[in-house]
């Protein structure tokens, strides 16, 4: 399990396959917690766990920065917002 973690972890530090790291870190980080944690836990480790689970998470829905291995391999996508308020405009995706 620590292995995986690990490896989790420096795919997300370059920027390879972001989403699908940072959901195995809040999985494994879960699963650490939850089942393999000695039964006397303290409330520093509880927290500390659910940081690392909320975080992998945010990781997994935010996705790669502009400055990842992600970027280069599928590109950068820009939001453009219409200035007007018509009901026909949408927003785009390019």
């Amino acid at each position: 399990m620590g292995s995986a973690l690990a490896a989790a972890g420096v795919l997300v530090a370059i920027g390879l396959f972001t989403s699908y790291a940072g959901a195995a870190v809040a999985l494994a980080a879960a699963y650490l917690a939850l089942y393999l944690a000695p039964a006397p836990r303290s409330p520093e480790s509880a927290v500390a766990a659910c940081m690392v689970v909320v975080a992998g998470v945010a990781v997994a829905l935010i996705g790669p920065g502009a400055f990842s291995v992600d970027s280069r391999l599928f590109g950068r996508r820009e939001i453009i917002i219409p200035r007007d308020n018509e009901p026909g405009s949408s927003w785009q995706l390019r």
